[in-house]
């Protein structure tokens, strides 16, 4: 009798989980100097909780490629999330003077402020700082599920050991696997409305802090462009619940990968020759130092010196034989400290191998803000090619997982809730809809409407580039004033035009600023000022020169 046929999902599990084992090795290396606090990477090897309150890093001398990987994480998160600062905002580049894009604007940025309230008050902060140093090592890993109305979204940075990926044809990472192991009580916690088999359900009341090996997928669809959610008991590989999703909740992002390959080789993963040598050279240093400390000493085997018992501490008293040496130090060769010739040059090389290109430092002289902006540039020229990877796999994903979240029927009528608008009430790609007058109000698909939504949003590439449009206009007045003179370039350049133009590429919000109508005003007014206080000069000049000529004819005919 033939045996069943085993089921594909399972299949691509095991298949997945073999490639992702391959990494252990590389991973535990990386781990042990860029995060050597942090739970062992390896798919395959110690249990988690084995590991809970142990001693680590204890075999790692130089904490350089830890320290610069928490500053460079630092970094990104600023770049992509700044703190204290929103970053949801609508593409200024939708043209408003069309009445749907007016339309999308204002739905766009009643939409995006929710969702911005919303990630500002859930742990997305906490989560996602971890995420993304992961990611700087191989591959970052962070799970978005809804809550409830009090916080909506719900983030986990997934540990490296728990991310199992498969890659899809095109190379993003849409399929993903997570094997999880839990007590029952947690998992009642975690899956309120999914039921277990009998016999587990049963056990959950008699011990329920006994453990459960579970997987869950995000199984994605190339025919309908949606993911699955899946959970399985891995013991019989029951299935336990299944629904479909937009967008998978556990978002794996890279920022490096080589061809080929499904996981990432992030900056530490390229800095390992320098940082293994960098390590090295201070564990020989601190031997060096031990031995100057404690020196090296040979004595004669007179039968009274008992080296085992010998302490190199101040006040101890040595017996010796009559006539023997006693105990002497033995001289070293040479006092050849290469720590001193190597060390520096290597440490300087992995922070900027992590963090890249630094600004000038600020006690090196009188910096220029055009000297800043060029290192500026040069410091976005290396890490933008990595940058351009986590928005794509980790910005865009993670904003329309959130969308799709807070769209949902559930939040409706909640101070989170997106409310869904009626075609009537949205721009419509076919006028003919939007102006039929048959047709009821109709609420705009789920679906459709968050892709409407992802096309209003302002991406970091959008605001990196007006940066750059700012520093690049800025670079060229700056040039112009040297060779032609401030004088000439102010009477060729728009300057309140150019003035605005600069302060938004920069940043700027537009209600910090006057507008055009208003800049006219102001200048209309100014010019009037001007006439007038040249017409007032005329007048004056003119009343001198007549009590100047006065005065010459008095003093003609006195004469």
């Amino acid at each position: 009798m033939a045996e069943p046929s085993k089921d594909p999902v399972k299949s691509r599990y095991e298949a997945a989980r073999a490639r992702r084992a391959l990494w252990d090795g590389l991973l535990d290396e990386a781990y042990r100097y860029g995060l050597p606090q942090h739970p062992s990477p390896m798919i395959n090897g110690p249990d988690r909780n084995a590991s809970r309150g142990e001693r680590k890093g204890g075999k790692v001398y130089d904490n350089t490629a830890a320290i610069a990987l928490d500053e460079r994480a630092a970094l990104d998160v600023n770049n992509l999330f700044p703190v204290a600062t929103r970053w949801l905002l609508v593409d200024p580049d939708i043209d408003t003077s069309t009445e749907g894009g007016k339309k999308l604007a204002e739905i766009a940025e009643t939409a995006f402020e929710t969702c911005q309230r919303a990630f500002d008050d859930s742990n997305f902060g906490t989560e996602i700082y971890p995420a993304i140093r992961d990611a700087r090592i191989s591959i970052g890993n962070i799970s978005l599920n809804k809550g409830d109305d009090r916080q909506p979204l719900m983030f986990e940075a997934v540990p490296v050991s728990e991310t199992i990926a498969e890659e899809s044809a095109d190379g993003v990472i849409r399929t993903s696997f997570r094997p999880l192991k839990m007590t029952l009580r947690q998992f009642g916690e975690k899956w309120p409305d999914v039921k277990l088999p009998n016999e587990l359900a049963t056990k959950a009341e008699t011990d329920p802090e006994s453990e459960i090996e579970l997987v869950e997928g995000d199984i994605y669809d190339d025919k309908t462009a949606q993911t699955e959610y899946r959970l399985w008991l891995v013991a019989d590989w029951k299935e336990l619940t299944t629904f479909t999703d937009q967008v998978g909740r556990n978002i794996l992002f890279r920022t490096d990968r080589v061809p080929g390959e499904i996981m990432g080789r992030g900056a530490i993963i390229h800095a390992l020759p320098d940082i293994r040598t960098a390590d090295k050279v201070v564990e020989l240093t601190l031997k060096n130092a031990s031995i100057a400390v404690t020196g090296i000493w040979q004595a004669d085997d007179d039968g009274v010196i008992n080296v085992a018992n010998i302490k190199l501490v101040p006040g101890t008293i040595i017996p010796k034989a009559v006539g023997s040496a006693g105990l002497t130090p033995l001289q070293t060769p040479g006092n050849f400290d290469v720590s001193s010739l190597v060390l520096s040059d290597l440490q300087k090389q992995i922070v900027r191998t992590i963090k890249g290109p630094d600004l000038p430092p600020v006690n090196e002289g009188v910096r220029t803000a055009f000297e800043f902006s060029l290192r500026r540039a040069d410091q976005e020229a290396v890490e933008w090619p990595r940058m351009d990877r986590i928005e794509r796999e980790l910005f865009i994903r993670l904003v329309r997982r959130a969308l799709w979240i807070l769209t949902d029927p559930y939040f409706a009528g909640t101070d989170y809730g997106i409310e869904l608008p009626t075609r009537a009430n949205a721009p419509a790609p076919d006028a003919q809809d939007q102006n039929s007058e048959d047709a009821s109000p109709q609420t705009m698909d789920r679906i459709e409407f968050v892709d409407m939504l992802m096309r209003a949003l302002e991406t970091p590439s959008d605001r990196l580039k007006k940066e750059t449009d700012a520093r690049t206009a800025y670079s060229g007045v700056a040039a112009a004033a040297d060779l032609f003179g401030i004088e000439i370039v102010a009477q060729k350049l728009k300057s309140m035009k150019f003035l605005g133009d600069f302060l938004s590429r920069s940043g700027v919000k537009a209600e910090h600023m006057t507008t055009e109508e208003e800049d006219e005003r102001n200048e209309a007014a100014a010019q009037q000022q001007v006439q007038q206080a040249q017409q007032q000069e005329q007048a004056t000049n003119v009343l001198s020169a007549i009590g100047n000529a006065e005065d010459g004819g008095s003093s003609s005919v006195a004469a």
